[in-house]
């Protein structure tokens, strides 16, 4: 997997050496977990990536986000400058005058991951995300899941079967593609959700696979209305984005082609980019209670207000200029023990003296970025605290179950 966009570990790493040696993998219930990102922030294509059909390398490039001129505000708003980070993927299209076909091009990136492990209750998510901007300008883009070549060694892919979930015509589609047949065997539109999508603006587009049989597709945890679809015919499975292209001339910028995936049953992660919806996250019937507007994506807690929470970086930073424990609280949405332990932080008066002498930074392990540093702390379960001395000589960690109170934590923790 290519380096990712900043990891707290890689930033120091060099002194922390010690402090992770402590910390191995733990047999406990996991969140998600990133098996492949892509996102392009060393300013070039990742190294695991394979061209799909030939003409693809004519029209890709890795773009720098703030040097793409005439782009809204939108473009660039605090959520998507955090999420897509400083590098994405750019797909130009540009039809002959005389072209008469649709021409394909796209990326994959890196392993596949076989459906057949996620076992009973397990769930993989294949995403991408994508810049949708004003309407009637809508790339035909897709994310897809698509089955590897024949030949490992192969630069470019040919793919014969996949199944992708996008737009195309200006419609949220998905189709099933086999090598038997020249049209979709399985072709779903949701005008609906189409319509919803809030322009401009970034879009997370996700497959997600539900053990061998069950595939449900989203935008920004907006269920599509032919979702589930059943079908298990493509089973061995890599990540990937394709574009096509006709009559249209069009710029499409992609960034962070992921692979999450869970053996147990969970929900969908939240979506960074759930503001401006008028309908909640969920299934297609939650569109008929809609309001107004929809909240905007909820964050990881702020928590009690007289503790400052910050990004890892920054919060590593402040503990060694003050001499503080470093603290990073590692939770996710809309799981019960991670809301009781919010809760604990919020009230009880020894957790939040204990919180205010550390320096805080919290995580989503469900997000792509909190998922990779989790990993790279071994940690497997949300909610857990990781507090380490500010010369990262020392450690310690607490995993809480509901139930348990602050002094099972404060526990845990006592000797930093």
């Amino acid at each position: 997997m290519k380096t990712v966009r900043w990891v707290v570990g890689l930033r120091i790493g060099v002194v922390l050496g010690s402090a992770l040696a402590l910390f191995s993998p733990q047999t406990v219930q996991a969140q998600y977990e990133v098996f492949q990102w892509g996102n392009f922030e060393d300013g070039k294509l990742p190294a695991s990536s394979k061209l799909v059909r030939s003409d693809a390398a004519n029209v890709m490039s890795v773009v720098e986000l703030d040097k793409v001129p005439g782009m809204p505000p939108e473009f660039r708003s605090a959520e998507a400058a955090q999420e897509t980070g400083k590098y994405a993927l750019c797909i130009k299209a540009r039809p002959a005058p005389d072209q008469k076909f649709s021409i394909t091009g796209g990326l994959a990136i890196g392993e596949t991951l076989n459906r057949e492990k996620l076992g009973a209750n397990g769930r993989s998510l294949y995403q991408m995300d994508f810049f949708i901007p004003t309407q009637g300008q809508t790339p035909d883009v897709a994310v897809l899941a698509m089955e590897a070549g024949s030949d490992p060694a192969a630069k470019t892919l040919n793919p014969t079967s996949f199944y992708r979930f996008g737009v195309t015509a200006g419609r949220v589609y998905f189709s099933l593609l086999e090598p038997t047949t020249n049209t979709a065997t399985i072709y779903k539109v949701d005008k609906g959700l189409t319509d919803g999508i809030p322009r401009p603006g970034w879009h997370r587009f996700a497959i997600a696979f539900e053990g061998r049989e069950k595939i449900r597709c989203f935008v920004d945890g907006r269920e599509a209305s032919f979702s589930p679809i059943m079908d298990s015919k493509l089973q061995s499975l890599s990540v990937g984005v394709l574009a096509a292209w006709k009559t249209v001339t069009y710029d499409a910028y992609i960034d962070n082609l992921s692979i999450q995936s869970t053996t147990d049953e969970m929900v969908m992660p939240v979506s960074p980019y759930s503001a401006g919806w008028k309908f909640p996250e969920g299934p297609a019937s939650m569109r008929k209670s809609a309001t107004a507007s929809a909240p905007a994506a909820p964050k990881m807690p702020g928590l009690n207000t007289l503790t400052s929470w910050v990004e890892p970086e920054a919060a590593w930073a402040r503990a060694k200029s003050e001499n503080r424990p470093f603290l990073i609280y590692f939770g996710a949405q809309n799981v019960p023990a991670v809301e009781e332990l919010n809760r604990l932080m919020e009230t009880d008066s020894n957790a939040k003296s204990y919180l205010q002498r550390c320096s805080c930074s919290k995580v989503d392990m469900n997000q792509l970025r909190g998922g990779t540093i989790a990993r790279q702390y071994a940690v497997f379960k949300a909610p857990t605290i990781l507090v380490i001395s500010p010369d990262a000589k020392s450690s310690r960690r607490a995993t809480f179950r509901k139930g348990d109170g602050w002094e099972n934590v404060a526990s845990q923790l006592s000797g930093i």
